[in-house]
């Protein structure tokens, strides 16, 4: 299981006030697995700052589960594909995305191609957990932030949705085949192994 929350983390001083950051966690937790990844990449981005609330993590984290390898990213490190890679490299075959991506015009179909793309970059699976859309269908495109658009998913290494949700609560399954990552990176070898 991995789910994200929040931790506490450090205290700062920021313009005569005292600030407790917490750090966006994504707690990793089953049979012979406890652990967590703290998210890297702050959203400092459209005049906000993230980053005076939360603590940036420094580490990559992956994992095993039986003969798979996890890696794990969270929410706005899905625009950073050079993570994607460096986890690749150190042999994720998964790489799972707990979100909470704001809704609003041309969100979605960001959300879409970046998934995608971070598919593609990797050679891997991603399987991107997306917050759902509060209000759901009857609030869809409309502005969110910071709560979720919904729409989870999980995209193979070739970059191609074998499962996706909808803006409601919804569960996905779909078989992950660590086969089929070898074999991309195979024929795209675009991830080179770390040593």
């Amino acid at each position: 299981v991995v789910a994200g929350m929040f931790c506490p983390a450090d205290t700062v001083e920021r313009d005569g006030k005292t600030i407790n950051r917490v750090s966006n966690t994504a707690l990793i937790a089953g049979p012979g697995v406890l652990g967590g990844y703290d998210k890297i990449h702050t959203y400092d981005a459209f005049d906000y700052r993230e980053s005076d609330t939360v603590l940036a993590g420094e580490s990559l984290v992956a994992f095993d589960v039986d003969d798979l390898v996890v890696g794990v990213a969270t929410c706005y490190d899905i625009r950073f594909p050079e993570q994607f890679k460096e986890l690749a490299s150190q042999g994720a075959q998964l790489i799972v995305v707990p979100t909470s991506w704001a809704d609003g015009p041309g969100k979605l179909e960001q959300w879409r191609l970046l998934t995608a793309a971070r598919a593609l970059d990797s050679t891997s699976y991603i399987v991107a957990a997306g917050q759902s859309r509060p209000g759901g269908d009857a609030k869809a495109g409309n502005p969110s932030g910071p709560t979720g658009i919904g729409h989870s998913t999980i995209v193979d290494p070739n970059g191609v949705r074998v499962a996706e949700a909808g803006y409601e609560d919804d569960i996905l399954y779909a078989e992950i085949d660590p086969n089929e990552v070898a074999k991309t990176r195979r024929t795209l070898p675009v991830v080179t192994p770390a040593d």
